[in-house]
């Protein structure tokens, strides 16, 4: 069994904030978050990451050869 990673919007901030040199909020980091993909809503205030957060697939690596050829 695998355990999920979750965050509140409180410990999301506090995990997170210096990776944007605290120039975000709470609000707009979680913002940011949920747009990128990084965190899914779960809960009322409870987000889940995305284990497949940054992960490249076979089709975007055809996309970027097919239109930055080498």
């Amino acid at each position: 069994m695998t355990l999920k990673e979750t965050y509140t919007k409180k410990s999301l901030f506090l995990s997170q904030a210096q990776s944007f040199n605290f120039e975000l909020n709470a609000e707009q980091l979680l913002e940011k978050a949920l747009d990128a993909g990084f965190v899914v809503k779960i809960g009322k205030d409870l987000y889940e990451v995305n284990v497949n957060y940054g992960e490249v697939s076979q089709d975007d690596i055809d996309y970027q050869n097919d239109t930055y050829p080498i």
